[in-house]
């Protein structure tokens, strides 16, 4: 009998995680994973959950979509590269994310625009009205005709943690602007 209410417990206990939501996925993304591409994996993702990104170079701009998730590259940001279409931001946090939504282990590349509509700010990262935390990433070779090539930041009190920000450029007027390249900040949250 004793036996019986343990096991009862158990399902009782479990079933009030799955229904409270507190059950959290893991969502893989990679060759032979249940997703190919990055987008549609946050898109599926919800509170808590993980998508890990399994080695390569994915071409695409992605973006959180407010969700309190974590990113994750399973090798480290020297094996796995979000690749951007070099026409828009290459990962954004614009609907109020916060240290919940983590972005870690990746290389961020070839972000951009060259246009003259706006927005015309951060080619690698852009962060608007959120706090996101990245870690362990590389942001590299971003370039944008506006503000922030490497990072973006309004009102915003991202946290960045080992992370190397490099060779990112700003295009202004017809000439390069290596001042706001790496990162541009403005308005921290309070």
């Amino acid at each position: 009998m004793k036996i019986h209410k343990q096991i009862l417990l158990t399902v009782l206990a479990t079933s009030i995680l799955v229904a409270s939501g507190a059950y959290a996925a893991t969502l893989e993304v990679g060759p032979g994973k249940t997703y190919t591409a990055i987008q549609p994996a946050i898109n599926d993702a919800t509170t808590g959950d993980t998508v890990l990104v399994y080695d390569g170079k994915y071409v695409e701009n992605i973006n959180f979509l407010g969700q309190a998730i974590t990113l994750k590259s399973l090798s480290g940001a020297s094996k796995t590269i979000i690749y951007g279409t070099h026409d828009g931001t290459v990962v954004t946090f614009n609907n109020g994310e916060g240290a919940g939504s983590v972005l870690d282990g990746f290389t961020i590349t070839n972000g951009g625009k060259m246009l003259t509509t706006p927005p015309l700010f951060g080619g690698g990262i852009y962060c608007f009205n959120s706090s996101p935390t990245i870690i362990n990433c590389t942001i590299r070779n971003n370039s944008i005709n506006g503000q922030g090539g490497g990072i973006y930041c309004f009102n915003s009190t991202s946290t960045f943690t080992g992370c190397t920000i490099s060779e990112n450029e700003v295009h202004a007027g017809g000439y390069t602007n290596d001042n706001q390249g790496g990162v541009f900040t403005s308005h921290p949250r309070q």
